[in-house]
């Protein structure tokens, strides 16, 4: 009977200590998860943080490059095309902004984005005063804004960002390394728990430890399989050229735009230049290593490659090049789209275009168009004979500037109001015998008013024609 109670004092005993085990493994246990989830956590938002951070340093890079174009581009269509697509890039910018600013930042973080507003609030006037030169045609003042002005205070911006973008991976590597400090003494604990218990116990934790490694590299596969399959999926070919061990990388998606199955194109470097037409190989090498010598900060360029199929197709290819301490970069990663289709439409928009500008140029009125203000926006060649001046001095001048003092009133009186959109399309006014200054003359001219609406804007189409009545007198 005695014998019989020691056993169960010992059972009990046995009993107790191993349930104290248990509960004390599972709160180690429960613990080192919970870090685990919190470090996951924290891992997350700094990669979601430095997503955004990205994706407004690429922001500003897209708007000096939009900027650019914008200086250069002649056509008045294709430039307030890229006035569009460089305030759609600011607003992508102010968005991926305001989504930081919702994190849970440092005062350092707040310090460098306050000076990146502080900053950017500066450009906003460079850039009006810019796109206003770029309207008017004054080339000389847009590319002295550009270099001189603006590009500074851009790179600015973009060093203040990388600025923020290292202290995000400062700060994510001090709590990566306070939380790891923490799971480990967490681990200390439970593998110190898991001794006091018995082999199974300890084989049954192994095994959980084991597993928990096996997802981690299961994640870490996922990531990887992730990745390929966006470089598959993504509408432009990707390319990686390593200029040290000179290997190169073209994604499935690069040479399926050029006709070619996966293994039908070595990762050879040359397997892209000797694919350059003959006509434009010269000033795209040129381009790319003006780019690698660090004389550009953008790789850009639109040239043709050869397809499988002996045709030629229009490509846009847009890299940045990594720099050692000396410039010079060393490895150089970008994209390339085909934009065959849309080359051949603006080909054929351009051609239009030039079609109706002769049929234009070639009747004997004077065609002038303008805004809902007046201000002339285009004019035929019969309007600058009648007006006796360049097309160039006229762009962005008040229609009502070449009408005689009694004229200006009576085009007032009978001008179509702009105000109600749409009310006026299509109506006719004829003014006869109007006066026009024309440099030292005032002309007598019939003029035939017309109000038309155009993408929600209203515009107007002045038709000059001249009457037997000319007056020749100096104009004030």
């Amino acid at each position: 009977m005695r014998l019989r109670n020691s056993k169960s004092v010992i059972y009990v005993g046995f009993a107790m200590l191993g349930a104290v085990i248990i509960a004390l493994t599972a709160i180690g246990f429960a613990h080192s998860i919970s870090v685990g989830a919190e470090l996951k956590n924290l891992t997350d938002t700094h990669h979601e943080a430095s997503r955004l951070a990205y994706e407004m340093r690429l922001s500003v890079r897209e708007r000096l490059i939009s900027l650019t174009l914008i200086a250069n581009l002649v056509d008045p269509f294709a430039r307030d095309a890229e006035i569009m697509r460089f305030n759609s890039i600011g607003t992508r910018f102010a968005e991926a902004r305001t989504r930081l600013m919702n994190f849970k930042l440092t005062d350092e973080e707040q310090q460098l984005l306050t000076r990146q507003a502080e900053i950017t609030h500066d450009l906003r006037p460079l850039h009006d005063e810019f796109i206003d030169a770029a309207i008017r045609g004054d080339g000389e003042l847009t590319r002295d804004l550009l270099t001189k002005r603006i590009i500074p205070v851009q790179n600015d911006v973009i060093d203040t960002i990388k600025d923020l973008q290292d202290l995000q991976e400062v700060l994510n590597h001090q709590v990566v390394d306070r939380y790891t400090r923490k799971q480990e003494l967490s681990n200390v604990l439970f593998m110190s728990l898991l001794g006091l218990s018995t082999i199974i116990a300890g084989a049954i934790i192994g095994y959980i430890v084991s597993r928990r490694i096996s997802r981690t590299e299961q994640a870490l596969f996922k990531e990887k399989e992730r990745y390929a399959l966006a470089v598959r999926g993504a509408n432009d070919g990707i390319w990686d050229w390593d200029l040290e061990t000179n290997q190169v990388y073209f994604s499935p998606r690069w040479k399926d735009i050029l006709g070619y199955e996966e293994h039908k194109i070595a990762n050879k470097i040359d397997e892209w230049f000797k694919r350059i037409h003959v006509d434009d190989a010269e000033s795209t090498l040129a381009k790319l290593n003006q780019h690698l010598n660090g004389h550009s900060y953008y790789f850009d360029t639109v040239h043709r490659m050869q397809h499988q199929d002996g045709s030629y197709h229009w490509v846009h290819n847009r890299a940045l090049a990594l720099r050692d301490e000396s410039g010079k970069g060393y490895r150089i990663a970008g994209s390339m789209e085909d934009i065959t289709e849309r080359r051949l439409a603006e080909d054929k928009l351009k051609n239009s275009e030039k079609r109706i500008r002769a049929v234009l140029d070639n009747v004997r009125e004077g065609i002038i168009t303008t805004d809902a203000t007046g201000k002339i926006e285009s004019l035929n060649q019969a309007a600058t004979e009648l007006l006796g001046v360049q097309a160039a001095d006229t762009l962005g001048r008040n229609f009502k500037e070449f009408l005689d003092d009694p004229a200006q009133l009576d085009y007032d009186k009978h001008n179509i109001s702009p105000t109600i959109k749409g009310k006026n399309t299509g109506k006719l006014v004829d003014l006869q015998g109007i006066a026009i200054r024309a440099q030292d003359q005032k002309l007598n001219m019939d003029l035939t008013l017309t109000a038309m609406e155009l993408d929600g804007e209203m515009k107007f189409i002045n038709i000059l024609k001249t009457t037997q009545g000319v007056k020749s007198r100096k104009t004030a």
